[in-house]
């Protein structure tokens, strides 16, 4: 299947997708023959985590569908992306407003697969979703923003990825979820400020 949507031969089984020239339209099209192929219909966030011929046959026989909160909302562009956290009905009228020129990445709240939620603080959410991240951009910069309970985790992916001297340029903090969450963040960017060339807007 990948030697013929990539028209690249031979390929090895841990030959990367996106290495070979692939991108987000060939990884649908890919994405749709697994599942009229073996019944198995894998999530298109899958694809990101599992890029070589191994990882993806190992979901396929799996199972059970694996569970990925990191959702691509717009794969195209050749601008940093841009990861959105919580934006709900946001995330469809992202694409609309940055142009068709920015990558934009969603992600899908705990709990959304009917099971118990596997992360239960903000520093271990944080945690997770950067490791998602590192899955589409394994590097920074990276650019964030977040909506309500959102933003508090973009805040500590932004806290965490500098730890981990990594770059973030700019950060979106929207509509935090209570004056008083709004006003702790706000003390905290004094206690533990990001790096000087952070561009955090803040929009109660």
């Amino acid at each position: 299947m990948w030697e013929e949507l990539l028209a690249v031969r031979p390929i090895g089984i841990e030959d990367n997708f996106f290495d070979l020239g692939g991108n987000s339209l060939p990884g649908l099209r890919l994405m749709s023959r697994i599942g009229k192929t073996f019944g198995k219909n894998l999530p298109v966030a899958a694809f990101y985590h599992t890029a070589t011929v191994e990882q993806l046959a190992k979901l396929i026989i799996s199972p059970s569908n694996p569970w990925f909160s990191l959702v691509p909302i717009q794969t195209t562009g050749s601008k940093p992306p841009f990861f959105w956290l919580h934006g709900d009905s946001s995330d469809a009228f992202l694409p609309r407003y940055l142009g068709p020129d920015q990558p934009v990445y969603g992600f899908r709240h705990q709990g959304g697969d009917g099971q118990p939620a596997r992360y239960t603080t903000v520093e271990d959410i944080a945690a997770h979703y950067l490791s998602e991240i590192r899955a589409v951009q394994p590097n920074g910069p990276y650019f964030l923003g977040g909506y309500c309970f959102g933003g508090m985790v973009a805040f500590e992916i932004a806290q965490q990825a500098q730890k981990q001297r990594e770059a973030v340029p700019l950060l979106v903090l929207l509509a935090l979820s209570s004056p008083t969450k709004f006003k702790s963040v706000c003390c905290q960017l004094k206690k533990y400020p990001l790096a000087p060339n952070c561009i955090i807007i803040c929009i109660s």
